[in-house]
């Protein structure tokens, strides 16, 4: 289970948030991710005591902060796993200090691309997952990030010929020059024939 914190707007202390862990994962037989994200960051001596509780197996670090994401890869990789959070961009980082995995939204689109970056990575070659990250990945995530990030997931999946559905308020359709620079861009990047 990937959970975030109940009240999303981090309104909880990080004694209740450690307490709403530790229940979920005593009462399931399922793994429990802790998804660190702001506007709720916490501590890394918040995730050594969680890396405490049986089936809390490890941390989404969706945090942004790159010193965290060092200090918590030093001090827990080798007894939690760690999942960077949104990118490839941010996983060559967290991979320098011990993530193991990321979930990434352009794997539901063309996975092949990140399937090359993690067999890099998994070869050592990270000059050769930099460039995939610069060719790809970059020109990508500008677009994608121009306009509400959450609507732009929908133009993607209709970019790619994929089922959308419709979106529920307070999203709205954007725009069809949306669609329109997003398809070329991936066009121009060869992530569309």
């Amino acid at each position: 289970l990937l959970l975030a914190v109940p009240y999303y707007g981090g309104t909880v202390t990080p004694e209740g948030t450690f307490q709403h862990y530790q229940s979920v994962a005593q009462n399931h037989d399922l793994g429990v991710f802790v998804y660190n994200r702001g506007p709720y960051l916490l501590d890394v001596s918040f995730f050594e005591r969680c890396a405490e509780v049986e089936r809390i197996i490890g941390i989404k670090d969706s945090s942004n902060d790159y010193d965290f994401s060092r200090e918590v890869g030093i001090a827990l990789s080798e007894r939690f796993v760690i999942l960077s959070g949104g990118s490839m961009r941010r996983h060559l980082w967290h991979w320098l200090w011990g993530a193991q995995a990321f979930p990434s939204g352009i794997a539901n689109l063309v996975p092949e691309v990140e399937l090359e970056f993690a067999d890099c990575l998994d070869r050592g070659e990270v000059a050769a997952a930099r460039d995939i990250v610069v060719k790809y990945e970059e020109p990508f995530f500008k677009v994608m990030v121009k306009y509400n990030w959450w609507e732009s997931l929908h133009v993607a999946l209709k970019v790619f010929d994929l089922p959308a559905g419709l979106l529920r308020l307070p999203l709205v359709e954007p725009p069809l020059a949306h669609q329109q620079e997003l398809e070329r861009v991936c066009r121009e990047i060869g992530l569309l024939a």
